[in-house]
């Protein structure tokens, strides 16, 4: 198995592994995976897509003028 950019991810026979990806923009995403057998025999490829929610905005802004009686007001823009 190999992710775009890295380097092969070596599994000894009759095991699994786990891999976190971290993936750079929301929406839908994709991956694709394969494997190699002891004579670099290639197995089908693997397609497998996720969708990605993408960051919440901001509730509100406060604005603080540091003379310690700042207000709590939030403004929305």
């Amino acid at each position: 198995m190999q992710a775009a950019g890295s380097a092969p991810i070596p599994v000894p026979k009759g095991t699994a592994v786990a891999r976190t990806i971290t993936p750079n923009q929301a929406g839908e995403n994709t991956i694709q995976v394969w494997g190699y057998d002891a004579a670099s025999h290639s197995s089908p490829t693997g397609y497998y897509s996720f969708l990605v929610k993408g960051a919440e905005k901001p509730s509100g802004i406060w604005y603080l003028d540091n003379s310690l009686t700042d207000s709590m007001t939030a403004t929305t823009r």
